[in-house]
C-alpha cells in the first residue's frame, strides 16, 4: 500500500508540475481560443496580462500614411490542427470616451479583417493585426477601440481577463505606454502633451515609444536628458515675456531635480 501511494504521489506531482509550466499547452480534448503576451513573455506568471491595453500616434508619420497596423498575440489551446481555423472579433463600446468607427477609424472585424483572425494549420498561436485607420477627426481626438474574443464553431472562450484587447489612437502627440510611474517619478515628471512638445523641440528626439524603451535601461543617458531639459526649462522661463510654460491645461510643466 505504501508503494502504491507513493507511486499516486509522484503521479500527482508530475501533473501538477506539467500543467504549472506549460499552461498553454492543456486542455487537449477542447479547443480554446484567448489573448495572451508574446510568446517570450508565455510562461512568465509576471507578464501574462501585459499588453492589453496600447497607445499609438499617427503624428510622427508622412502626411500620405493614411494606414498603420498594432499586432496583439492569440492562442489556441487545446494543440495543433491541421487545417486554419478562423476565430471571431467584436467591438465592444467604452462608456465616457469616443468609440472608435468601424470603415472610419479601424477595417473593420467583419470584411476585410475577418480573413486575418485565423490560427493558421499546425499552430497554436498568431498575431492579429488591427489596422488603424488615419481619419481627419483624429487630428483633434482620441478614439478607443476595444475589441473582445467570441465563441464559435471552431472555439470556446478562454480565460476571462485574457479575452478583450484596447487601443487608444490619434493624430495627435499623445502619453507613450513607456512612460510609466516610475520614469515619471525620476526622470520626466507628469505626461502632458505640451511637455512632449517642448521635449521633442529641445532634444531633437521623438520621445515615442521606441526611444523611451530603449533609453530608460540607461540611466546616464536618462539623467543627460533630464539636467538638459531643467537646463532648457529655466531658460525659457527666464526668458519668456508671457510667464512660466504651462501645459494644454494650465499646470505649471515641470521636471524632477
Amino acid at each position: 500500500m505504501k508503494i502504491i501511494k507513493y507511486l499516486l504521489f509522484a503521479c500527482m506531482t508530475v501533473s501538477f508540475w506539467s500543467c504549472k509550466q506549460a499552461p498553454y499547452n492543456t486542455f487537449e480534448d477542447i479547443n480554446i481560443i484567448q489573448f495572451g503576451p508574446a510568446p517570450a513573455d508565455l510562461y512568465n506568471s509576471d507578464r501574462q496580462l501585459r499588453n492589453r491595453v496600447k497607445a499609438h500616434t499617427f503624428v510622427y508619420e508622412p502626411e500620405d500614411k493614411l494606414q498603420d497596423t498594432v499586432y496583439f498575440d492569440v492562442y489556441a489551446l487545446g494543440g495543433k490542427k491541421n487545417k486554419d481555423r478562423f476565430f471571431k472579433i467584436e467591438q465592444e463600446a467604452v462608456p465616457d470616451v469616443e468609440n472608435a468607427v468601424p470603415g472610419v477609424h479601424y477595417q473593420s472585424f467583419d470584411k476585410e479583417g475577418g480573413a486575418l483572425c485565423v490560427i493558421k494549420a499546425n499552430t497554436v498561436h498568431t498575431q492579429l493585426p488591427v489596422v488603424l485607420l488615419r481619419d481627419e477627426s483624429l487630428k483633434k481626438n482620441t478614439v478607443v477601440l476595444k475589441f473582445k474574443l467570441q465563441a464559435n464553431e471552431e472555439f470556446v472562450l478562454g480565460e476571462k481577463e485574457k479575452l478583450w484587447r484596447e487601443v487608444s489612437y490619434t493624430d495627435q502627440l499623445s502619453k507613450p505606454d513607456g512612460w510609466t510611474a516610475n520614469v515619471s517619478r525620476y526622470y520626466l515628471g507628469d505626461y502632458s502633451a505640451e511637455k512632449h512638445r517642448f521635449m521633442i523641440k529641445v532634444t531633437q528626439q521623438r520621445w515615442d515609444e521606441q526611444m523611451i524603451v530603449e533609453a530608460v535601461p540607461q540611466t546616464d543617458l536618462m539623467m543627460y536628458y533630464k539636467a538638459v531639459l531643467n537646463a532648457a526649462l529655466i531658460k525659457y522661463n527666464n526668458e519668456s515675456t508671457t510667464g512660466p510654460l504651462r501645459d494644454e491645461n494650465r499646470q505649471l510643466i515641470v521636471f524632477p531635480r
